[in-house]
């Protein structure tokens, strides 16, 4: 029989089983695109986490209450994710996976400035020249004359935007 201490807490379990499978979430998006509407794919998206998250909330014994400002809050996440998450969608309807996904990857550059211009975070030379190599791999890949997706490429740009703000 193993000590607690020789366990993975619950939360650090579920978060290691998400880093491993989330992947196939885009995957599975991209395939039920083909034959979905991109709104459909949104909505099964939410519908299957919500099923997946309850239980695993239930299970860690955290609350479901709110406060005001606390359901406001929530309330705004969730309408940018949502917003966030059709965007990539409707990218990945349109492009390969992987160049939306490259281009999604502006996201931490965004974080950092947002980070910067609201908070007062400090942005020190070894963050800002990360951002920007990262900021200029993705312009390799959305090429600024949008000469590889064309206005397409503004679907997963608009998912960036929207998870750095749903993260912020």
């Amino acid at each position: 029989m193993s000590k607690p201490a020789d366990r993975i807490p619950l939360g650090v379990a579920f978060m290691l089983g998400f880093c491993a499978l989330a992947p196939l979430i885009d995957v599975f998006s991209k395939l039920a695109a083909e034959t979905l509407s991109v709104g459909e794919v949104t909505l099964a998206r939410y519908i299957v986490q919500a099923a997946l998250m309850i239980p695993m909330v239930a299970l860690m014994g955290q609350s479901f209450r709110l406060t005001g400002r606390a359901l406001w809050l929530t309330v705004v996440r969730a309408v940018v994710s949502l917003l966030s998450t059709y965007g990539f969608v409707a990218a990945i309807h349109v492009m390969p996976l992987a160049d939306a996904l490259a281009i999604v990857f502006v996201e931490p550059f965004i974080i950092l400035l947002l980070g910067w211009a609201f908070y007062g975070e400090p942005v020190g030379p070894r963050r800002l020249g990360a951002a920007a190599v990262g900021f200029l791999g993705s312009l390799l890949v959305i090429q600024p004359s949008f000469s590889a997706f064309g206005p397409v490429a503004l679907f997963p740009l608009g998912t960036a935007l929207g998870f750095a703000l749903y993260i912020l």
